[in-house]
């Protein structure tokens, strides 16, 4: 397959589960159910998705760039790492309800004022144990994918060395001259 055809397939997945329905399902919430949804939780559902197609757009991009790339490429491995923190950013990002910086912890909370009387349900999720051990997985990935390019560096200039060999005429040896 086309290398520009492949990095086109590549990019299409994110861009469409991350920017296109996204932006669907906003369209489809009225504008006071979404301001009920930030008065009762706190969760602006604009800024969300708003951050869900930013984290999107670059992941098609390294998608994209990743797919394109030759594997002997410094691009293949630098590409790939970035997709893979990209990845990891997006997790933190939904687990924190938009705020990747909590790291694992989300406190969600649920106020109401009804009539006469009041409910305050505040959620504390701690998954810090997870974003810890997805954090060392990407890190183990990055140190593979890196040492997977420096093979394929070495067999690219193997390859390179053989075609520039085979290029070459093969040295004939004179005839012996008859006496």
């Amino acid at each position: 397959m086309n290398r520009y055809v492949k990095a086109v397939f590549w990019a299409i997945p994110p861009i469409l589960f991350l920017v296109v329905v996204p932006r669907l399902a906003l369209g489809m919430i009225t504008q006071s159910s979404q301001a009920s949804v930030t008065q009762y939780t706190g969760i602006d559902l604009a800024s969300f998705v708003t951050g869900l197609n930013i984290i999107g757009i670059a992941l098609a991009v390294f998608s994209a760039i990743q797919a394109w790339a030759h594997k002997w490429s410094i691009i293949k491995p630098a590409s790939s790492s970035l997709h893979m923190i990209t990845s990891f950013v997006l997790m933190l990002y939904v687990i924190g309800l938009g705020n990747p910086s909590t790291l694992g912890v989300t406190n969600l909370s649920y106020l109401s004022a009804g009539t006469g009387s009041k409910l305050d349900i505040t959620l504390s999720l701690t998954l810090t144990f997870l974003t810890v051990m997805v954090g060392a997985a990407v890190a183990l990935k990055i140190i593979q994918k890196t040492m997977k390019w420096r093979e394929d560096v070495g067999f690219h200039s193997l390859d390179l060395q053989a075609q520039a060999s085979a290029s070459q005429p093969l040295p004939t040896s004179p005839s012996p001259r008859p006496a």
